[in-house]
């Protein structure tokens, strides 16, 4: 499917494959992985589960492949060919590159130890950060009409993760792993994968501060989306802010590397950072009765009061793991976290999610703007999911008309050059009705007609 021959860069595919097409050509690779990935192989009983077979192929497979024909479309478009292959320097290139680097090391010890179920689960990771990070973020460094350095950068970079991941994936998913190299080989390349000799970590592009970095910066982002789906926000709302508090300053930093990336991942207008949470919310404490009582007797009634009275800096010090000293008619009594009951009140406008030393929080006041932009970006998704159903090539331009309220239309007519950027469209016109053979949809509660047709 992928590939004319070995030594061709393969044809683009107009449609990914459904499951069903992966399952049923690799699906002794998703068994390999489900065993590999479970006490079998430690001796250990296994109640076999087709489920978990499928997860792999979900998690696993799958994304793998949709990788794969996300890179095949877009270096078919622009006619890329290994040999115009650049050094990555742009920050995401790098990271991947580095983890890369990770991947292969951690791949070789558990190998080396004989420990065949540690050895998966650093391929299940990369796979993640692979297609669920990096390519996510670069989407639109292979969109763009600009054939610039970075894209080159862009192409080279992923094509050779994907490469060098087909040789490492070889031992464990040995037909799918095939399927990839074939697609990517060149003439100078042994003739299959496993001929081929496993790939050596290279030094020069391991970065462990910025695989650091990179690290932290998805774990924050992670729990920014855990509050959007906790407060029900939708991800395709812009939002004013995402604050970033931690008191570690070296950590400030390293997330500051990474502004632009949390912007476009967090759908935020601005990033901002603070040193203490009770920027955030504000905080109260309550005794723990239940642990004081039997501890103080009746002098818990005199200590209650002055929990209360506690401040924000002395309940981040009693969270921190510290002891306080509490003078009651002239005696010293300790509390830990353990004597207290934190409460935590958000800000208004503000959601908090905390981890660690790490606090993440959403400013979800919105403007006129917001909003519109928000109609904006939905009104791409809707139509994006409309050329797909009707299997338009992504490289074909449409025409739009559409029927909806003044707020829709104004929202769509101010953003009108990032819409039609977006869906590649050479006319967006709204219209009174329902425009002919149509398809209604809802728009943050407002119901909109949409009709796409190929130029």
């Amino acid at each position: 499917v992928l590939a004319e021959d070995g030594q061709k860069m393969s044809k683009r595919l107009k449609n990914y494959p459904e499951p069903k097409y992966i399952l049923d050509r690799y699906g002794a690779d998703a068994l390999r992985l489900y065993l590999l990935h479970s006490p079998l192989v430690k001796a250990e009983d296994l109640r076999f589960s087709e489920k978990g077979v499928q997860d792999k192929l979900r998690t696993i497979l799958l994304p793998l492949w949709n990788a794969l024909c996300f890179f095949v479309n877009y270096a078919n478009i622009d006619k890329w060919s290994p040999e115009r292959c650049l050094e990555p320097t742009a920050l995401l290139d790098r990271w991947i590159m580095a983890r890369l680097q990770r991947l292969k090391r951690g791949v070789i010890e558990s190998m080396d130890a004989y420990d065949l179920q540690r050895s998966i689960e650093p391929l299940v990771v990369f796979i993640e950060d692979l297609t669920n990070w990096y390519i996510r973020r670069s989407r639109r460094r292979f969109w763009k009409t600009e054939d610039d350095e970075d894209k080159q950068a862009a192409y080279t970079t992923l094509y050779t993760v994907l490469k060098e991941l087909s040789m490492v994936l070889a031992p464990f998913v040995p037909f799918l792993a095939e399927k990839i190299y074939l697609t990517l080989r060149t003439p100078d390349d042994p003739e299959s994968v496993h001929l081929a000799d496993f790939p050596l970590p290279d030094e020069k592009y391991e970065d462990p501060e910025l695989d650091a970095v990179m690290t932290r910066a998805i774990e924050a982002a992670g729990m920014a989306r855990s509050l959007r789906v906790k407060h029900k926000l939708k991800v395709r709302q812009s939002l004013p802010a995402v604050i970033l508090v931690t008191r570690d300053r070296a950590e400030r930093e390293r997330l500051s590397r990474v502004v632009d990336l949390l912007k476009g991942e967090l759908n935020v207008k601005e990033v901002r950072f603070a040193e203490n949470e009770e920027d955030l919310v504000d905080f109260s404490a309550k005794a723990n009765f239940k642990v004081l009582g039997p501890r103080l007797g009746p002098k818990v009634k005199k200590v209650a009061p002055l929990i209360e009275r506690l401040s924000a800096a002395d309940l981040n010090r009693l969270s921190a793991g510290e002891k306080l000293e509490l003078s009651v008619d002239g005696e010293k009594v300790e509390i830990t976290k353990d004597d207290v009951e934190i409460r935590r009140r958000e800000k208004p406008d503000l959601v908090v999610e905390n981890s660690g030393t790490l606090t993440v929080a959403l400013d979800t006041h919105l403007t006129p703007e917001l909003i519109a932009e928000g109609l904006a970006r939905e009104f791409v998704n809707k139509v994006q999911n409309m050329r797909k159903e009707a299997g338009f090539d992504i490289t074909d331009r449409i025409e739009v008309a559409y029927s909806g309220d003044e707020e829709v239309k104004s929202a769509i007519s101010t953003f009108e050059s990032y819409v039609a950027g977006e869906i590649l469209a050479e006319k967006i016109e709204p219209v009174a009705d329902p425009p002919p053979e149509s398809r209604s949809w809802d728009l943050n509660g407002r119901e909109v007609a949409i009709a796409v047709k190929r130029v």
